[in-house]
């Protein structure tokens, strides 16, 4: 799999992303943009610059700066921030385009670039990112270089983001930060708000001395389920590395999975928007079409990835969307149409839920648990055309359809098998009515995929 991925760019640093390519991307960016039909006849466009807290971003994101720069643009360098917050700015600053250099949850290696357009509509593969490739090697300088310029737009953010937090109980709850770049933002937001935060690995280090900064592994969140049992907190949360995922634990430290968070937070959502549309990937349990029907809203599947997501609410006029990996997506502004993915505004809302209800959070997950769910399983595999193949053939006594990857659905159970749009992986989801009927067809699938492992 190559640097040039299905809605970013990554790559170990500096193997196959360093300061050099970073510049040429920045002419790139800065040529492709210029052949969009809203930028056509303007003299110079405006470029947002983040970065987060690696030191191979220290080295990536100014060489960026100064190919776009290079190119004949003016560039908006926002410093060490979330990815979210990079949006924010987008919309906030009225934008052309922005970047921001991060390699998210990814080891420390690794250093990469997410892309987006104006209001934070983000650059995939096949909507720019597969052109700018092209141009990676090809563009020269423009006759008249652009200006860079720092803001800071944190106070900003913070503000914003308290200002959704409506009226809060009193609550309790510890955050772990997972020493990624949302730990600079956390003290700062919880002084607006009446709840008592305990905060984890706050301190921006992109070596992740503590644990992977990967909410969706259950292993990752083991100092924060300790943390809540020994504290006597109400829930405790985790954030991704570049702060676009949120994981949580409820009060007896029991891991909830992204779905099914998706499902308190999509009835808060259809109650303020009712009869609304809600994204959300195939992967999902069953369970949160249920809920988001019984709130009145339809369910609509999306093929998994932010660029897939954020372009069908935007075409659907949906104000929530969300993923199994802990992304959750928000309308944040409707007479703009700007959507994003962002774990603290998640959290926010989440304080909402709690707040709603003196229910525990394990009482309230009770109900939605009905299902067994596998979880996503990867598998290293040569040929996965191969294995898709096989399993269309070997399970064509199911209803298929091939949404992302291949899905097969029966009356008691189903699942997904897609290739990694990050990594060189096959991915298998799978859930039963029963945990019976999970591990039955489990090992049914596996049948099928370990004579290609």
């Amino acid at each position: 799999m190559g640097i040039f991925r299905s809605y970013d760019i990554r790559g170990v640093y500096p193997d196959a992303i360093d300061s050099a390519f970073s510049r040429k991307l920045g002419l790139a960016l800065g040529a492709h943009f210029r052949t969009l039909e809203r930028n056509r006849h303007k003299e110079s466009l405006h470029f947002v610059v983040g970065r987060d807290m690696r030191a191979s971003a220290a080295a990536c994101a100014p060489a960026l700066i100064e190919g776009l720069c290079a190119a004949g643009h003016r560039v908006t360098d926002i410093g060490m921030v979330t990815t979210p917050c990079t949006y924010f700015a987008v919309q906030r600053l009225d934008a052309d385009g922005g970047v921001i250099c991060t390699a998210s949850h990814n080891p420390a290696q690794y250093i990469g670039f997410k892309i987006c357009r104006e209001l934070a509509f983000p650059m995939g593969y096949d909507a720019g990112l597969n052109q700018v490739e092209q141009l990676i090697d090809s563009v020269e300088p423009a006759a008249r270089s652009g200006t860079a310029t720092c803001a800071d737009i944190d106070g900003d953010y913070i503000d914003f983001l308290a200002g959704l937090a409506g009226r809060l109980q009193p609550l309790h709850v510890v955050v772990d930060a997972s020493n990624g770049i949302a730990g600079k933002y956390l003290e700062r937001l919880f002084a607006q708000l009446p709840c008592k935060f305990e905060g984890m690995f706050l301190d921006p280090d992109g070596t992740f001395p503590n644990h992977e900064a990967d909410p969706s592994k259950e292993e990752n969140l083991v100092a924060l389920a300790a943390r809540v049992r020994a504290s006597g907190a109400v829930a405790g949360f985790a954030l991704d590395g570049d702060g676009d995922r949120l994981g949580a634990v409820d009060e007896q430290g029991n891991p909830v999975r992204g779905d099914l968070l998706a499902a308190l937070l999509c009835e808060q959502v259809l109650r303020e928007k009712p009869g609304s549309p809600v994204c959300f990937d195939l992967r999902s349990s069953k369970v949160l079409e249920e809920v988001i029907r019984a709130a009145g809203g339809t369910a609509v599947r999306s093929r998994v990835g932010h660029s897939h997501i954020k372009k069908q609410m935007s075409e659907l006029g949906s104000p929530f969307g969300s993923e199994l990996s802990g992304h959750f997506y928000f309308a944040l502004d409707d007479r703009a149409r700007f959507y994003a993915d962002s774990g603290l505004v998640a959290l926010v809302r989440m304080l909402r839920v709690l707040s709603e209800s003196d229910e525990p959070l394990s009482r309230r997950m009770a109900p939605i648990r009905k299902y067994a769910h596998s979880g996503e399983i990867n598998f290293r595999i040569a040929d996965e055309p191969g294995a898709i193949d096989a399993i269309r053939r070997g399970f064509a006594d199911g209803e298929q359809f091939e949404l992302d990857g291949i899905s097969v659905e029966y009356p008691d159970w189903w699942f997904n098998v897609r290739s990694s749009n990050t990594e060189p992986l096959l991915r298998l989801t799978l859930e039963g009515h029963t945990p019976a009927l999970r591990d039955a067809g489990l090992r049914r699938v596996l049948a099928v995929i370990e004579r290609f492992t």
